[in-house]
């Protein structure tokens, strides 16, 4: 993608990379770690030097008004959702870049950008409720690959770097413009239990494990990991549908192997998302569970906390913490 000028993505990294900062500042003031006067390169990019002054207070103040900025200067009010930004040749910023990415209004969900209206019509969207007029894709066509749903729901022929010509790809067959790649999953599934609840982002997960399903009965019936090596997993199932996986060089609509390492991420909505793990304060675990509603008890084991190994279960009324070894 060639991002606009003014960009909705960098600014989310901008707030992301301001409650990350906040957070190590509130570690060491916990500790009581003074580093003293520390000279940083001036916001000017000239090469001026000034005096570092944050505070865990001052950071997460400017946040808020990075978050409040953002809400409002990057949301397209006829398609109820983020758009991209603005390009430098519209210095007005009167034609918003706005193609229908799914995945960066759901990291912006995660990051805790958007307020509640937002969160709830962007995901109406995604979720295929509410039906955005002139997009490529629309309602259940969205989740059409089944694993995560597409990057972005409109075509997208021009927002690109100049070595790539879209006009010879098909909607759908390139990861970037309406396909789909697992870690958006995550921030789908982080979104969903946010703002729709845990049986909602459930859901979403047992249609990810039948989708699995079926390609390990296909990667089976193919001979995968005895007649052919276990990097033609999916491929095979997707060589049959015809539908071309990018990695290794080749662009292609799918993106779950080679340099996809990130897939990793959909793992991770279980403790994060489920389980409710995080640590905010200092040597403190927290836990929030989210409980889907179909189970009474979830169990998670071998996780660690500050050398600590542990088991964890969550139920609906309790949460129970057990086999406890390490530096206890």
């Amino acid at each position: 993608l060639g991002f606009p000028g003014v960009d909705f993505y960098s600014n989310v990294y901008y707030y992301k990379a301001l409650k990350a900062m906040a957070y190590l500042e509130s570690v060491a003031e916990q500790n009581d770690i003074d580093v003293g006067e520390v000279q940083v390169y001036s916001g000017k990019n000239d090469g001026t030097m000034e005096t570092y002054s944050e505070t865990s207070a001052s950071l997460n103040a400017l946040a808020e008004e990075t978050r409040k900025e953002i809400q409002e200067y990057f949301w397209n009010e006829e398609t109820g959702r983020f758009h991209m930004g603005y390009n430098l040749d519209d210095p007005n910023h009167e034609k918003p870049i706005d193609y229908g990415y799914v995945i960066f209004n759901q990291e912006a969900i995660v990051a805790g950008i958007p307020t509640a209206e937002q969160e709830a019509s962007i995901m109406s969207w995604i979720n295929g409720d509410r039906i955005v007029s002139g997009d490529t894709s629309q309602g259940e066509d969205i989740y059409k690959f089944r694993f995560a749903p597409r990057t972005s729901t409109l075509r997208n022929e021009k927002q690109y770097f100049w070595g790539w010509n879209s006009l010879n790809t098909p909607f759908g067959m390139q990861v970037q413009d309406g396909g789909a790649i697992m870690y958006v999953s995550y921030y789908d599934i982080m979104s969903r239990i946010k703002t729709r609840g845990a049986d909602d982002g459930f859901a979403r997960l047992k249609e990810i494990q039948k989708w699995y399903e079926k390609v390990q009965a296909c990667a089976k019936r193919y001979g995968v990991g005895t007649d052919l090596p276990n990097d033609q997993f999916y491929r095979v199932y997707y060589g049959e549908l015809d539908i071309a996986l990018q990695g290794g060089g080749p662009a292609g609509g799918i993106g779950l192997d080679t340099e996809f390492l990130e897939a990793a991420l959909l793992y991770a909505t279980v403790p994060y998302g489920f389980f409710g793990l995080q640590s905010a304060e200092r040597d403190t675990l927290e836990i929030s569970p989210e409980l889907p509603s179909s189970l009474s008890y979830w169990k998670m084991e071998n996780l660690a906390f500050h050398q600590v190994v542990y088991d964890l279960t969550i139920g609906k009324d309790f949460a129970q913490i057990d086999y406890v070894r390490g530096a206890t």
